[in-house]
């Protein structure tokens, strides 16, 4: 559990149980309690576990230093994103863990979750580590963003729990995406000779795209103007703003081909 540290231990044959926890993760101390209590219990000579686990610790850190003094956790040199940092900023949701936030631009990025927060400089690639901290659960979190075939930041692999492979979060789309207001100003039927696409705002919010005849498809919202055609992969649509802010024309994309519609009405 974030913020704590527990441990439950059994004695079968003294009917002995001990539970023990402290309000800080990876702590020593939790151990300490459960031994000391154990060893009152059975009756048994104290032990200095404070000052035994205290030693372990002090390998543990020496041994962290002479890695840092051989410079083996930097990631590979020369290395910078893909995008503007800007780019990894917006929301991110898992089904079980939630939404993570990551928030910043040019002068940094930072790491949000479930109340916790931390830097999130960039590591390698596309690799970005929270800096080392004894007091916070989000010491030297890795994460590593992912892209889509348009080039947009779309996901992130985390590493949550070492027991586990790294969580992928599925980027959420912009928030302008739920606004009516917004919506609206796309509708319209845009033209491709005399083929035609009716773009429609239907009563539920979502935007939909069709053409004379047949059921329309879900636009599912991206980034920006950019939206994902339901159930075609790797199609997507774009609306273009003239210079004074209306959306006149349609890009549509299929496949890495691109056609452009002009809005008719």
């Amino acid at each position: 559990m974030p913020g704590a540290a527990t441990a439950l231990g059994f004695v079968p044959g003294r009917n002995i149980g001990v539970y023990t926890t402290v309000n800080i993760g990876n702590s020593a101390l939790r151990d300490v309690i459960l031994y000391a209590a154990m060893d009152r219990l059975l009756g048994l000579p104290p032990v200095d576990w404070s000052g035994r686990l205290h030693g372990n610790y002090l390998k543990g850190l020496a041994a962290e230093k002479a890695a840092e003094t051989q410079k083996l956790n930097t990631g590979k040199p020369g290395t910078r994103p893909a995008f503007a940092l800007s780019e990894y900023a917006g929301e991110y949701e898992h089904p079980g863990y939630g939404v993570i936030t990551v928030g910043g631009g040019s002068a940094g990025l930072e790491l949000k979750y479930n109340g916790l927060k931390a830097a999130l400089p960039h590591w390698h690639y596309e690799v970005f580590q929270t800096p080392p901290d004894k007091l916070s659960e989000l010491s030297e979190t890795r994460v590593q963003f992912v892209s889509n075939f348009e080039g947009d930041v779309d996901g992130l692999r985390i590493e949550l729990e070492p027991a586990v492979k790294p969580a992928q979060f599925k980027r959420l789309p912009d928030k302008r995406f739920k606004d009516p207001a917004f919506l609206a100003q796309l509708v319209g039927v845009y033209t491709i000779g005399t083929n035609e696409m009716h773009i429609v705002l239907r009563p539920d919010g979502a935007l939909t795209a069709g053409g004379r005849t047949g059921a329309p498809n879900e636009l599912i919202g991206l980034r920006g103007t950019r939206f994902e055609v339901k159930s075609r992969n790797g199609n997507t649509v774009e609306f273009l703003a003239d210079a004074n802010g209306r959306y006149n024309q349609l890009a549509l994309r299929q496949n890495g081909s691109t056609l452009v519609a002009e809005r008719r009405n």
